[in-house]
């Protein structure tokens, strides 16, 4: 008997992360939280993604919190799909609330937060391992602590934990001369190749296979 193969499979049976596809039938979820949400920097990787009128009105509105009337009513949808989670015998798992509004800073830039709402943007799994995914947004860098408790569980647990390097998310990442594409025109992203940068959401697991699209979260050097 392979005793390694053998404390390998106990292992394994036991370990809390085990996810391979988008499609297997759902036993634990992680799912984020609105508390503390607060409008994106306008930084240009952000207002790249939207159209010039709003794009000028989130400027003015960056760093500030979500008004009511937009959180009450997703709170009310969020709260509703945990119950509909939870009535099919799904475990659900939080993350900790976070003040966004709270502005950090890196030797290079400063900003303030978003939300915790979306961790299939911040973490990609495959198989029994987590990976923490390096996002291109600065008000998302400090995005998965919130979900270290959880990872921190699972870790012990038996999960594999794995952080992909940390970006410095400097000015030669952005491309200052980007616009949008014109319709006819190839596509063309806002970042250039200075780092490796991604967002978990721009990948899709089918076992083995990877399926992964570039955009202005992820670049060549991230895939």
């Amino acid at each position: 008997m392979n005793m390694h193969a053998s404390m390998g499979a106990a292992i394994a049976a036991d370990c809390p992360v085990n996810s391979h596809n988008e499609w297997d039938p759902l036993e634990e979820i992680i799912v984020g939280r609105l508390e503390g949400s607060t409008i994106p920097s306008d930084h240009p990787v952000v207002t790249c993604n939207i159209p010039g009128m709003a794009a000028r009105a989130q400027s003015l509105a960056a760093g500030f919190r979500f008004p009511k009337f937009m959180i009450e009513p997703a709170q009310q949808e969020l709260d509703g799909f945990i119950a509909l989670l939870e009535s099919l015998g799904v475990t659900v798992t939080r993350p900790d609330a976070v003040n966004h509004k709270a502005k950090f800073s890196t030797p290079h830039w400063s900003s303030r937060g978003f939300c915790n709402s979306c961790p299939r943007d911040s973490m990609l799994v495959f198989g029994d391992e987590i990976l923490e995914t390096p996002m291109a947004w600065p008000c998302r860098y400090f995005e998965t602590h919130s979900y270290r408790p959880i990872l921190k569980d699972y870790f012990k647990r038996g999960a594999r934990w794995t952080s992909a390097p940390k970006p410095q998310l400097t000015d030669e990442l952005f491309d200052p001369d980007f616009t949008l594409p014109a319709k006819g025109e190839p596509l063309r992203y806002i970042l250039t190749e200075f780092e490796p940068v991604f967002d978990a959401a721009d990948f899709f697991r089918c076992g083995r296979d990877i399926f992964v699209t570039r955009s202005n979260v992820t670049n060549a050097m991230g895939v």
